[in-house]
């Protein structure tokens, strides 16, 4: 199947909701949500407030993450128009007084069609510039970090050259 000429980027941001509690009891390292509606800084920065009672303990959630759909041009690290308008709300939760000391890592991560090298670039720049946008929006680039992994962590749930593993994480680490 041949990539649509706009590839959807799936960015998973570091967040946790309320509901994670239990989640965290049953030990997992990371947790993954997703926001329904609009991406705004009310709705980002709700799920990014909650922090896990047995973060950052052995047994406990080192990592957790809400899931957005950015917007990448084919083939290149470039955000569109609607990529932009979603960052703008991520940014201004980022930017909120009680998320001041999150520390965020922005993992780029694409699909497995193309070489392994090629990915492993484009992945690290598409991080970059989700990291370079955050930064340019007031989000203190020193609590940004963009790493690219290419396609050497394929969601699982979905076949290797989906839309879906087009993205980039972001996580916050407790």
């Amino acid at each position: 199947m041949r990539p649509s000429k706009i590839a959807m980027v799936t960015t998973l941001l570091a967040v946790l909701a309320p509901s994670l509690r239990a989640d965290a009891a049953a030990g997992q390292d990371r947790v993954r949500r997703s926001i329904e509606g609009p991406v705004t800084r009310e709705a980002v920065t709700r799920s990014l407030a909650v922090v896990p009672d047995n973060a950052g303990e052995p047994e406990g959630v080192s990592e957790v993450g809400l899931m957005l759909r950015i917007e990448f041009e084919f083939d290149s690290a470039e955000l569109t128009t609607p990529a932009m308008r979603d960052l703008d709300g991520v940014a201004a939760a980022l930017t909120d007084p009680q998320l001041t000391e999150a520390q965020l890592t922005l993992e780029g991560h694409t699909d497995a069609t193309g070489s392994e090298d090629y990915n492993l670039r484009l992945s690290q720049r598409r991080a970059e510039a989700v990291v370079r946008y955050l930064a340019g929006r007031g989000v203190p680039g020193a609590r940004l970090r963009a790493v690219g992994f290419g396609e050497d962590r394929l969601l699982p749930a979905y076949a290797p050259t989906d839309d879906e593993q087009r993205r980039v994480e972001i996580v916050r680490t407790f």
